[in-house]
């Protein structure tokens, strides 16, 4: 969905959503979206409330109308997608593309605050002062001193009695109208995996873990865990003489331990889905560029912050990142620039605008990405973009991080001593 042309979209609702589903869009998803995915999700549910099924609508005229260029509608879509509002579907034929938004209700306050995930995203960006306070807004009074109070409330059969032998309710009315319907987030690992390698490497049955089944899910996708990692984390937060048996909270710092610590607890290599950079040494800038590229954001920050926790704001900052689809290496190397150039503020707009750059030159590798930024300054006085210099800096510039030196992906993991020698580098 890069281009506007031929580009036409329905909406098809598959839920109900009502006017206290949009104060939790703006109260609640909000400040884990932002104000652009947020609109853009309250616009489609109005436009389609306006028009029939048949309406099939103009991609370029939605933009033009929300004055919203293509880029940010699509990182605003992707933001919805990740939440669970939105579900997307592409055909293409002889150029023309056309799509098909499905919109779903957002969770319920109750389920929103239930749900480790929403709720820990949301205390980040806000607080939990603030966090607390919207969670107070959608309590409900439903205290009665039954000591005091009589219920006089007539039932249903003493107003209407009604004659259940009449044909009027054998008649099939209304079998396929919208529900309230919140779609969950999915999740990468397959729970079954799970329960057999749980049983594989302990004495816990699948049986006692099944009404944990979504907490385990949960607790995955927060730290981006695999099967083999959850099991293990089950394994040691599973107590058969205490109650519950699987307790939670110690399950969450052990996985919260598995995702900041991936090399003490993974014996195999992480699966990767974007390009290494190419790099065989075991030089201080290779080992940089390695764990650029095998730790989560979040992390990384704290890193450079000598283990101090990283702050909502810059947490918006990473996000942000994120959500234009840069794998870690490269995410994690602007995060480095930036502080570097803004005195250690982590400056959303000179970040975005960063990866933006990296983006529009195709860049996939965490070396190519630094070599772009080194090269920055250099071509301040040159005009950007041509096609002689537009990949000037790929490849071509690799001695200047590294005198073509290899990261041998075999070796042996990083040294608590080199650790500490490289994070030095990075401040």
């Amino acid at each position: 969905m890069e281009k506007l042309i031929n580009n036409y979209y329905e909406i098809r609702l598959a839920s109900l959503v009502s006017n206290v589903d949009k104060d939790v869009i703006i109260e609640l998803y909000q400040p884990l979206i932002g104000a652009i995915s947020s609109i853009v999700y309250l616009t489609l549910v109005k436009q389609k409330r306006n028009e029939s099924d048949e309406d099939i609508y103009s991609l370029e005229s939605l933009l033009n109308n929300m004055q919203l260029p293509i880029n940010s509608f699509t990182n605003a879509r992707r933001n919805l997608e990740a939440v669970g509002l939105l579900k997307t579907y592409e055909s293409v034929n002889n150029d023309i593309h056309r799509y098909i938004f499905e919109l779903f209700a957002p969770k319920t306050p109750k389920e929103f605050f239930n749900d480790i995930l929403f709720k820990g995203l949301l205390i980040q960006y806000v607080g939990e002062k603030e966090a607390l306070r919207l969670a107070n807004s959608y309590e409900i009074n439903t205290n009665i001193d039954k000591d005091k109070f009589d219920d006089i409330s007539a039932s249903f059969v003493e107003i209407f009695n009604p004659d259940y032998d009449h044909i009027s309710f054998t008649k099939n009315v209304g079998e396929n109208l919208a529900t309230h319907n919140s779609k969950k987030i999915a999740s990468d690992i397959n729970i079954d995996i799970v329960f057999n390698l749980v049983e594989e490497n302990s004495q816990i049955k699948k049986e006692s873990l099944l009404e944990y089944s979504n907490d385990i899910k949960q607790l995955a996708t927060l730290f981006n865990l695999n099967e083999d990692n959850i099991a293990s984390v089950i394994i040691d937060s599973y107590n058969e003489t205490m109650k519950p048996h699987l307790n939670m909270k110690v399950a969450f710092n052990k996985a919260k331990d598995k995702a900041y610590y991936p090399r003490l607890n993974n014996k195999e290599e992480t699966k990767i889905n974007y390009t290494n950079s190419e790099i065989n040494s075991d030089t201080i800038i290779a080992n940089k560029i390695k764990l650029m590229e095998e730790t989560g954001p979040a992390v990384f920050l704290e890193y450079l912050q000598n283990n101090t926790k990283v702050a909502p704001a810059d947490l918006y900052v990473i996000n942000s990142l994120i959500n234009l689809n840069l794998p870690n290496g490269i995410i994690n190397a602007i995060v480095d620039y930036t502080l570097t150039k803004k005195n250690n503020i982590l400056d959303k707009f000179f970040a975005e605008k960063i990866a933006s750059g990296i983006l529009r030159e195709g860049i996939t590798t965490t070396i190519d990405a630094m070599n772009y930024m080194k090269s920055l300054n250099k071509k301040r006085k040159a005009t950007i973009g041509t096609n002689t210099n537009k990949k000037q800096y790929k490849k071509k510039e690799i001695n200047n991080i590294e005198n073509n030196a290899k990261i041998d992906n075999n070796n042996e993991n990083i040294s608590d001593e080199e650790l500490a020698e490289l994070l030095s580098t990075l401040k």
